[in-house]
């Protein structure tokens, strides 16, 4: 497999761990109450085109403001797997803790064009099989 196409599979699949995690956990979290993801959600709910939201299409679906603009009700769509791994340090999720610190080592090598490696095709299986059981 040529390193591109390796390192675009190992992208995707740390894409699909960090999505389910986000699905599984975000609705036992509560609101988001972390000072940066707020900032960021308010920045996108006061003014769309001036942040991430030049990336997303009006249509966007989530909850629309009086203007029409797609509103995040939560601050959690903003904040990183760190942010994640640290709210749920001293909950009952906590054995995922190193498991996603691996999974954020093994993305952000891949997202800072590092080359693929073999050891993170293994470490993500066994990151994979520990998360989403």
């Amino acid at each position: 497999m040529h390193c591109q196409t390796l390192a675009s599979a190992i992208w995707e699949r740390c894409n699909q761990v960090e999505l389910y995690l986000r699905e599984k956990l975000l609705p036992d979290l509560g609101i988001c109450t972390l000072s940066e993801a707020q900032s960021k959600a308010k920045q996108w709910n006061e003014n769309p085109f001036e942040s991430a939201g030049v990336v997303y299409p009006h249509t966007y679906p989530c909850r629309p403001n009086s203007l029409g603009q797609s509103v995040f009700r939560d601050a959690w769509l903003w904040t990183d797997l760190g942010d994640l791994r640290a709210s749920i340090g001293s909950r009952r999720e906590s054995r995922l803790s190193p498991h996603l610190h691996e999974l954020i080592a093994i993305r952000n090598a891949i997202a800072h064009g590092f080359p693929p490696a073999w050891k993170h095709v293994k470490s993500l299986r066994l990151i994979s099989e520990q998360i989403m059981i």
